[in-house]
């Protein structure tokens, strides 16, 4: 659009060499790019008619009688382009027909359906041929470029935003540069979500380790040789049971610490993780020195 309005056209007698060199001029007069420079409704009816074309009993009384002196230039009289005769003599004006068409009303609008037409096909091949130009030269957008990868592998990449998935990691993602920044979330069943903040204007590479989801619960199986062994939590004094024991738990992100007491064995102390399940069995030992205390009874005595 700017070219058209800011570079002259294709010259007509490039694109179609048969038409007058009379013509072409006007025509091009009318395709001026600065309004005050084109010839009115009125001048252009003159000019016709200087060209061979009679005049218009309406367009008459609107041209005044110097309106072709006002535009010399768009009337060729050179002797070479006018074709004269060797004994016209100088000073003398005389304008040679170049195009014959029959007097008449319909005539003369036929004429200037003919100069709209060709102005028409003059503007469409300059547009068709600058407009290629146009766009090869106009600078490239710049591109920015993510990599996103996580361990492990395989997460969804989900623009916080809208929550589109937008692929899996490892990630790959070009785009036109902008101002600002997007938030993505990685996804993997099993672990915790990952946010990423990413520049819309600059290249970035991430890779994110993924935090593994505590399970729901957590199974203890806990046992001692000999069994039936009281087991308590040593930091609430809370009795748990009896071994064999299997307790389902909530995760606690600290190492429980247990007591195991059985008669006539020594105390065992162990500590277990609050955030996995585990199996443990504890083999008790006796107490040194310990006696069964035996009271005999007679039952002559009172």
């Amino acid at each position: 659009m700017a070219l058209q309005m800011y570079h002259p056209p294709q010259p007509l007698n490039e694109v179609a060499p048969w038409v007058a060199a009379e013509l072409v001029a006007l025509i091009h007069s009318m395709l001026t790019k600065a309004a005050s420079e084109r010839p009115n409704a009125a001048q252009v009816v003159t000019i016709l008619e200087q060209l061979g074309a009679p005049r218009a009993a309406a367009a008459s009384a609107l041209l005044p009688g110097s309106a072709l002196a006002a535009l010399p230039s768009l009337v060729v009289r050179s002797q070479s382009q006018l074709n004269r005769p060797p004994s016209i003599g100088n000073g003398q004006v005389q304008t040679h027909a170049t195009l014959r068409v029959n007097r008449g009303f319909r005539t003369s609008w036929v004429l200037m359906g003919v100069v709209c037409a060709a102005a028409l096909i003059v503007g469409t091949v300059f547009a068709l041929r600058v407009q290629p130009e146009a766009v090869a030269h106009s600078p490239p957008k710049r591109l920015v470029e993510w990599k996103i990868e996580s361990q492990p592998s395989g997460a969804s990449v989900v623009a916080a935003s809208s929550g589109v998935v937008l692929g899996n990691t490892p990630f790959r993602s070009s785009r036109p540069a902008v101002s600002g920044e997007e938030r993505l979330v990685l996804r993997l069943p099993g672990y915790a979500e990952s946010a990423l903040e990413l520049s819309l204007g600059h290249n970035e590479r991430r890779v994110a380790t993924l935090q593994p989801l505590p399970p729901s619960k957590i199974v203890w199986l806990i046992d001692t040789r000999p069994t039936g062994a009281t087991v308590m939590r040593t930091d609430t004094n809370k009795i748990l049971g009896q071994t064999p024991l299997q307790l389902q738990l909530e995760p606690e992100r600290v190492r429980v610490p247990l007591t195991i007491r059985l008669s006539k064995y020594q105390e065992h102390r162990i500590e277990l993780d609050g955030q996995t399940s585990q199996e443990r069995l504890v083999r008790l030992k006796k107490k040194e020195n310990s006696y069964d205390l035996i009271v005999p009874v007679h039952p002559d005595e009172d």
